[in-house]
C-alpha cells in the first residue's frame, strides 16, 4: 500500500510540472519577434527601402555633409514562428505535454536577440555605410565606408578628435620666437 501512494505521489508530481508548463514552448514559439531581412541591405539603397526592413530609427541626426546617421534598436527573431508553434502543439499533443520539459528551454534558448545598427546617408538619401550589432557590441554586417561611419557615430557621440600632433623637433634645433604682429 505504501509503494502504491509513493507511485501514486510520483505520477502526480510529474503530472502537475508537465501540466504547469503546458503550452509555454507554443507560446514562445508563436509570440516571438519576426525575423528582420538585414541581409538584403545593400549599399546605394534608398533610405525608405532600409527603414522598411530596419524599421523606424530611435536617434536620428543630420550630418555637416547633407546626409543622416540613423541608429536603430530592434529584435530579430529566428523565423518560422507559426511553423514552430505547430511543432510544439503537435509534440505537446502526443506526449501529453512532456515535450515542454524539451521545448520551453530550447524556444527560450530561440528568442530573439537584441541588435543595434547605424546606417549613415549621404545628402542624396542613398545609404554610404551600415554597421549592425549584438547588444554587446559583438558586430554581425559591416558593409561600405566603415571607417566613415565611425568618423560620423564619433562626431554624434560629442567626441571631437584631437588634432595631430605637431612632429618634434629636429636634433640641434633652436626655438624660434614668434613674430610681432604688424603695427
Amino acid at each position: 500500500m505504501v509503494r502504491l501512494l509513493e507511485r501514486l505521489t510520483r505520477l502526480l508530481l510529474l503530472a502537475l510540472a508537465v501540466g504547469s508548463s503546458a503550452g509555454c514552448s507554443i507560446f514562445m514559439a508563436a509570440t516571438d519577434a519576426p525575423a528582420v531581412d538585414y541581409d538584403a541591405v545593400e549599399i546605394g539603397m534608398p533610405r525608405e527601402a532600409v527603414l522598411e526592413r530596419l524599421g523606424y530609427p530611435d536617434k536620428s541626426f543630420l550630418i555637416g555633409s547633407g546626409g543622416r546617421l540613423d541608429q536603430f534598436e530592434f529584435e530579430s527573431g529566428r523565423g518560422q514562428r507559426a511553423l514552430r508553434a505547430v511543432a510544439w502543439a503537435m509534440a505537446d499533443a502526443f506526449t501529453l505535454g512532456a515535450a515542454e520539459l524539451l521545448g520551453t528551454p530550447v524556444e527560450s534558448e530561440l528568442r530573439a536577440e537584441v541588435l543595434k545598427s547605424d546606417a549613415v546617408f549621404g545628402a542624396d538619401g542613398r545609404l554610404r555605410a551600415l554597421e549592425i550589432r549584438k547588444d554587446d557590441g559583438e558586430p554581425i554586417v559591416a558593409v561600405g565606408d566603415t571607417s566613415y561611419l565611425k568618423r560620423v557615430q564619433l562626431a554624434a557621440a560629442g567626441f571631437t578628435p584631437p588634432e595631430p600632433a605637431s612632429p618634434p623637433p629636429p636634433p640641434g634645433a633652436r626655438p624660434v620666437a614668434p613674430e610681432p604682429p604688424p603695427p
